[in-house]
Formats: structure tokens, C-alpha cells, sequence
């Protein structure tokens, strides 16, 4: 009796497949609704191209600014360091000339 339900089951399960694959309202919906998700997701991804880009600029220009700050630091220490070393060979070039 179970395997004549089973039967009877996988029957009635394969027509009502067939019928719903043969329905063309059927296609139709899915391939509206396919057509609207993708252009949604046209939209979603060009907003998230747009915010990338408008945060790779953000980060762009703050390390060019924190390049900046370190290129200044490192040339006022280079300055120091030279004027400071300029400065002994000068004293040293008087002393040897006294």
C-alpha cells in the first residue's frame, strides 16, 4: 500500500512539474523578475563604484597630506643635520687657517 502512495505520489509529482514547466505566464514572470533584479543589482553595483571611488580619493589625499608632512619633517632634519655639520667644517676650516 505505501509503495502504490509512493507511486501514486511521484506521478502526480512529475505532471505537476511538466504543467508548471509548460505554462508560459510562468517563464514570463521569471524572466521579468530576473530582468528587475538585474537591473537592481546595476544600480547597487555602480553605487558601490561610485562610493569606492569617492573613498579612494578621500584616502588618496590623505597619505599625499601625510606624504607631505613626513617629506617636510625629513627635510627640516636633513637642514639641521647639514647646517649642523657645515657649521663644524667651517670652524674647523678658521681653526686650520689661524
Amino acid at each position: 500500500m505505501k509503495k502504490i502512495a509512493l507511486h501514486l505520489a511521484l506521478i502526480l509529482a512529475q505532471t505537476a512539474t511538466v504543467c508548471a514547466s509548460e505554462r508560459p505566464w510562468w517563464e514570463t514572470e521569471v524572466a521579468r523578475e530576473m530582468a528587475l533584479m538585474e537591473a537592481q543589482n546595476e544600480e547597487i553595483r555602480r553605487a558601490i563604484e561610485t562610493e569606492l571611488q569617492f573613498h579612494d580619493h578621500a584616502v588618496f589625499a590623505e597619505l599625499e597630506r601625510l606624504s607631505d608632512s613626513y617629506l617636510e619633517q625629513t627635510e627640516k632634519q636633513w637642514s639641521a643635520n647639514d647646517e649642523a655639520v657645515i657649521r663644524q667644517e667651517v670652524e674647523r676650516l678658521n681653526a686650520a687657517m689661524r
